[in-house]
């Protein structure tokens, strides 16, 4: 320790500063706050630390991708005007151009080689449209309700009464059920049967439309007749009642015909 002393390593450390020096002596190396100053520079040796280590610098950029290779365009066809070619007067219309009577580079001995402008590069391909959607399935169209039946029931003795309960009508027994309607009142053929009796019962009180009714003619209606609700009367072709039938509000329907005389029948419908 010769030529130091406490007193040396204590100014040492005032002068700059604990925390950056290396002021060290053998018996205050653990407290002078520079342990590895110390075993770096030895036991007695008083230096400043050094300045913090600079990072790296960041490497240099990558070096630009080379252009693409210029491309010079350079014939003396003189595109447009050709007798101007090469006659010592710039054409092209390019820079420095006198005149502007040949296309772009095509009079290069009096303008000189031209860079040929790049081709522009090709729009991307347009996308397909997007496929459609596939047609919808049609729906099964909804079958429409019928009308409940205003006929609760039918009864016959011999041959029926024909009940169409879409038309709602009701025929003699000669007319088929499909021509059970009021627009086949004037092509009825054949006739009904005798000793006939049929009976037809309503769900309701309905209200009859005469389209047809041809049966033996009686003055009382008292061999082949109708009747409704007002029995004992009768209706029947040339009866005194039988107009009376159309329009009748009834909530039964009934027919009988005799032995002997046969007509058309009739046609009748109820709402």
């Amino acid at each position: 320790m010769s030529g130091y002393s406490q007193a040396d390593a204590t100014a040492c450390i005032r002068a700059v500063g604990p925390l950056r020096t290396g002021c060290c002596l053998s018996s205050y190396c653990a407290t002078a706050n520079c342990p590895a100053w110390a075993a770096k520079f030895g036991p007695h040796e008083c230096r400043l630390e050094p300045p913090p280590t600079a990072p790296p610098p960041p490497p240099p950029p990558s070096p630009p991708s080379p252009d693409a290779p210029v491309v010079f365009q350079c014939d003396n066809d003189c595109v447009g005007n050709p007798s101007y070619a090469s006659d010592g007067d710039c054409d092209d219309g390019g820079p420095g151009a006198e005149f502007s009577s040949c296309t772009f580079g095509t009079d290069c001995d009096d303008c000189g080689p031209r860079v040929a402008s790049p081709s522009p590069s090709p729009p991307p391909p347009v996308p397909p449209p997007p496929s459609p959607p596939p047609p919808a399935s049609p729906s099964p169209p909804t079958a429409l309700p019928l009308p409940p039946s205003l006929v609760a029931s039918s009864a016959s003795d011999h041959a029926p009464c024909v009940v169409n309960t879409v038309t709602n009508c009701v025929c003699s027994s000669n007319i088929d059920v499909g021509e059970c309607e009021a627009s086949s009142a004037a092509t009825v053929s054949g006739q009904y049967g005798s000793l006939e009796s049929c009976q037809v019962d309503f769900t309701r009180d309905v209200t009859l439309a005469v389209h047809l009714l041809e049966t033996e003619y009686s003055g009382s209606c008292a061999y082949d007749y109708v009747s409704v609700d007002d029995w004992p009367y009768t209706y029947c072709t040339g009866g005194d009642d039988g107009d009376d039938l159309n329009g009748k509000t009834t909530s039964t329907f009934q027919f009988d015909s005799d032995g002997s005389v046969q007509e058309s029948g009739f046609i009748i419908c109820f709402s």
